[in-house]
């Protein structure tokens, strides 16, 4: 058994530290979803369901594992660049959606995705952003997590907002 009870300490021991990580992860997911839902409202819904349950998702994923392991830091990170480009593309898919609101939600996505994933895998979400430090500092073992997952999180939106995209137009276009 993992648990701290099972190896003699007393839940007086490890309760107060329990509790306390309890109530900063039932904030920071609160934080998350009011933030998501205000960011939605303010760019008239460009966010969605999909925008707002992605950033409560990486809450709850950044909340339950706070260890870098490769595959994990992938996932985050393409996860991370598929929310960030999502967001890009939805604020800026027409010219009149251009200017504070876009650049609200933009700056917003930056930051949930920092806040969320920087104790995980640093919260990288851009290719150019990780390289140069990476090089500089001669630690390229797991560059290749931070230049090839957000590029695949970028493509992949690219795939669903053109899908959306085609589909939306169809919808628009029958009687």
């Amino acid at each position: 058994m993992n648990h701290p009870s099972a190896k003699g300490h007393s839940p007086r021991a490890w309760l107060p530290t329990r509790l306390a990580a309890e109530a900063l992860g039932t904030y920071f997911l609160l934080f998350a979803a009011t933030g998501a839902v205000a960011v939605d409202a303010v760019t008239h819904g460009t966010l969605g369901g999909i925008g707002m349950s992605l950033a409560c998702g990486l809450v709850a994923f950044a909340m339950i594992e706070a260890h870098i392991i490769a595959p994990r830091a992938f996932a985050l990170e393409c996860l991370l660049g598929l929310f960030l480009m999502m967001t890009i593309l939805g604020v800026t898919a027409k010219a009149n959606e251009r200017g504070l609101q876009a650049g609200l939600a933009i700056g917003a996505a930056v930051f949930l995705g920092v806040l969320l994933a920087g104790p995980i895998s640093g919260g990288s979400m851009n290719p150019a952003r990780s390289i140069a430090p990476g090089v500089v500092s001669g630690r390229t073992e797991e560059l290749w997590i931070y230049v090839l997952a957000p590029m695949l999180g970028a493509a992949i939106a690219g795939i669903v907002s053109g899908l959306a995209k085609r589909h939306r137009d169809a919808t628009a276009n029958q009687p």
